[in-house]
């Protein structure tokens, strides 16, 4: 039982996103459902999200990765462009050929598989 808890541990911090502002994210998800003529009612209800999510956002709650995730999905934008510039100011720039073994080996998942999960385009993949 507690190699199962280090393996959740592992995997919660793999995606943790309380480093980015939940009311950012939250106008940014926003403004792409009216640049994509939907409403967040609409996107919120076809994804059984509950309606209430954008306002815990808008006070600071992060919703999970999953939820992000689901949500980028849905707008068909990568997680990377709805997060950009919503990081906190201690954020270093990422080396992402590393980011991607590191991954890598923690899941057992091929870079290749990864980087199409994250929408990285080919040429940036092994970029430092």
């Amino acid at each position: 039982m507690e190699i199962f808890a280090m393996e959740k541990e592992k995997n919660d911090n793999l995606h943790d996103i309380s480093s980015y502002e939940p009311a950012v994210i939250a106008n940014k998800i926003k403004k792409e459902c009216m640049q994509q003529n939907t409403t967040l009612k609409t996107m919120l209800q076809e994804l059984s999200i509950g309606s209430n999510m954008m306002s815990h956002m808008s006070h600071g709650k992060a919703p999970s990765y999953i939820t992000i995730a689901r949500i980028c999905d849905y707008l068909n934008i990568s997680i990377d462009t709805l997060l950009d510039h919503t990081v906190t100011a201690n954020t270093a720039p990422i080396d992402t050929a590393a980011a991607l073994q590191h991954l890598s080996a923690v899941t057992g998942y091929s870079t290749d598989y990864i980087a199409g999960l994250l929408r990285i385009p080919p040429k940036q993949q092994f970029k430092q």
